[in-house]
């Protein structure tokens, strides 16, 4: 009796609380130049992951302090939310090592505004993006 409360649990918390994914990860290891984004025009140099952009940190440029954008990461999605940007990378399902998110990157002034769904898949210490057709955008309407 004691193991079938515990299992109930278990799988209750599950629906409740979701999938747990590695989104600290992702954060931190996503390749940025293997998706089409606007990422990319971030991407200074060598450094390619996204959460090592420069547009991510606090500074100061021709005398002007600029804060970075709000990063929140939860168990299944991933927001970076700026003055000018959104960000929202969120692991919709997983195939076996493949994690299918769906990418909003929207301007906050014009009409920039563009939901795309990628494959992303750990190659190494980087996350890639494989695949550019999966249909997990369309279950999560915006």
């Amino acid at each position: 009796m004691r193991l079938r409360v515990i299992c109930l649990v278990g799988i209750f918390t599950s629906f409740l609380y979701g999938q747990n994914y590695p989104m600290k990860d992702i954060f931190e290891s996503l390749d940025v130049t293997s998706m089409p984004s606007s990422f990319g025009f971030k991407s200074v140099g060598k450094e390619v992951r996204l959460g090592k952009l420069n547009f991510l940190k606090e500074g100061e440029e021709d005398g002007e302090v600029y804060l970075g954008p709000k990063v929140t990461i939860s168990n299944d999605t991933i927001t970076i939310e700026g003055e000018f940007w959104f960000y929202k990378i969120k692991v919709m399902e997983k195939d076996g090592n493949n994690y299918h998110i769906c990418f909003t990157d929207k301007a906050k002034q014009g009409t920039y505004d563009v939901q795309d769904p990628f494959v992303l898949r750990k190659y190494g210490d980087l996350y890639v993006v494989i695949g550019l057709n999966s249909d997990v955008c369309k279950k999560w309407a915006r």
